[in-house]
């Protein structure tokens, strides 16, 4: 239960690292001058590179989410009555 929110936690990190180096590519074509196209065209830089980043902080929501679910489920109290 708290080994999954840790396992959450870990992927979460993951994905900040996934975030920073898709932000140290944006930076370096940003230096190179190749942002902006030769006639203000197309960039080199497709959306394509965040997917891995939404996939991870997805899966990390998975993780954290039931492992908080399952461990305020078990400490709880009883029924009453």
């Amino acid at each position: 239960m708290l080994q999954r929110i840790g396992w959450g936690q870990f992927v979460a990190m993951l994905a900040m690292l996934a975030a920073a180096w898709v932000e140290h590519l944006r930076l370096g074509y940003v230096d190179d001058g190749r942002f902006v196209g030769e006639d203000d065209g197309p960039v080199t830089m497709i959306i394509w590179y965040q997917v891995p980043q939404y996939i991870l902080i997805g899966l990390s929501e998975v993780f954290t989410s039931i492992g908080q679910l399952e461990f305020f489920y078990n400490q709880a109290p009883g029924e009453k009555g």
